[in-house]
Parts: structure tokens; C-alpha cells; sequence
């Protein structure tokens, strides 16, 4: 998004208190980095929504102002490679990033919101193995000679299904360089836009 593309305002119509931000589909989602920036505190929440349910429901958030990354503890409950998911949804199941202004920003415009994220898919399940092919029935005996019992193999165990393991796909997201992390700490420091 074009910084301050949204701007939050507060007590004039329209009110702007929410922006949303669609993200791709996939069962589960991991964040490789962030750079979100507003210099005011929002809301920012992960929401997530499968072909099952009506609406949106929220999976993690987190509250800060100014300049939060993945590395600046900002937002530690962030799906990261530290702190993943603990559930893999549908396969259908649609993202999204959802700012919320509390009330607490007025005439500030999201400078950045910025992700990169990965999917997590369970890879289907291997396909069966081939049977063994059956052995052909017995020949009747000679003539003459006494039936013996056939003989039959022991019967094997079956053999325990794993889950299938989890497959990354790291999909779109918005490239976020190493250097934004020194533009975030040194934003916040300065932070010359922010309005209490």
C-alpha cells in the first residue's frame, strides 16, 4: 500500500478506525517479517475465515505504536518461526490483516504494512501402497495322495500412519529488506508525526 494510502481519523464521519488488508489462502500461515508503521497505537490482528464460518474471526493481535518488526518484540504473538500457529486449517482458509484504531490515533496514515509469510500445507497422504498380488489358487492334488491343510501366512501388523509433515509454501508477501529493521528502531526513535 502507498504510505498514508488510509488514514485513521477519530470523532468527524466518516470514521476511519478499521483498514484491512487481504492476505492469500492456505491452512496455516507464518510470517517471515513485518514492517508495520503508524505513529499512533492500533490494533493490528491476523484474522483468518474458511468456506465453514460467516465472518472473520481473530487468531492473534497485538497493540503498539510506532514501528513494530518481528525482531523489536513489538509483537511477539505474531505466527512467527518462534511463536507458529498450534492448528492447520482448511486448505480454503482465507487471511487477512486487520488494523483497528482504539480510538487512540487521529490523522495518522499507515506508513507501512509490510509482510512476508509463508503457507504451511499438510502434503497429502502418500498413496496406498501396491497389494501384493494374490498367489495363484492351489492345483488340486494328485490323485491318490492325501489332502494336507494349505499353508497360510502369518498375518502382519498393520503398519501406524504418521500425519502427513508439514509443508512450507512461502507465497506473496511484500519483500521486507534486513536494513527496514535500522529505518524502524531509528523511526520510533525520532518519531516526529506522532500525535498523542
Amino acid at each position: 500500500m502507498a504510505e498514508n494510502e488510509h488514514i485513521f481519523r477519530r470523532g468527524e464521519p466518516p470514521t476511519t478506525s478499521v483498514f484491512i488488508q487481504p492476505l492469500s489462502t492456505g491452512s496455516g500461515i507464518e510470517f517471515t517479517a513485518i514492517k508495520y508503521v503508524t505513529w499512533c497505537e492500533l490494533t493490528y490482528q491476523l484474522q483468518r475465515k474458511d468456506a465453514s464460518m460467516g465472518d472473520f474471526v481473530t487468531v492473534r493481535e497485538c497493540t503498539f505504536d510506532g514501528g513494530g518488526t518481528l525482531r523489536n518484540g513489538k509483537c511477539p504473538e505474531w505466527p512467527q518461526a518462534s511463536n507458529p500457529l498450534t492448528e492447520l486449517f482448511p486448505p480454503d482458509t482465507q487471511w487477512r490483516i486487520r488494523v483497528y484504531n482504539q480510538e487512540e490515533c487521529s490523522n495518522n496514515g499507515i506508513k507501512f504494512l509490510d509482510s512476508t509469510y509463508c503457507h504451511l500445507e499438510r502434503s497429502p497422504p502418500p498413496p496406498p501402497l501396491n497389494p501384493r498380488p494374490s498367489p495363484p489358487p492351489p492345483s488340486p492334488p494328485p490323485p491318490g495322495a492325501p489332502p494336507h491343510p494349505p499353508h497360510t501366512p502369518p498375518l502382519l501388523p498393520p503398519s501406524p500412519t504418521a500425519p502427513p509433515p508439514l509443508v512450507p509454501s512461502c507465497l506473496l508477501g511484500f519483500e521486507v529488506a534486513e536494513s527496514d529493521e535500522a529505518f524502524v528502531a531509528r523511526a520510533d526513535a525520532s518519531n516526529p508525526n506522532h500525535y498523542p
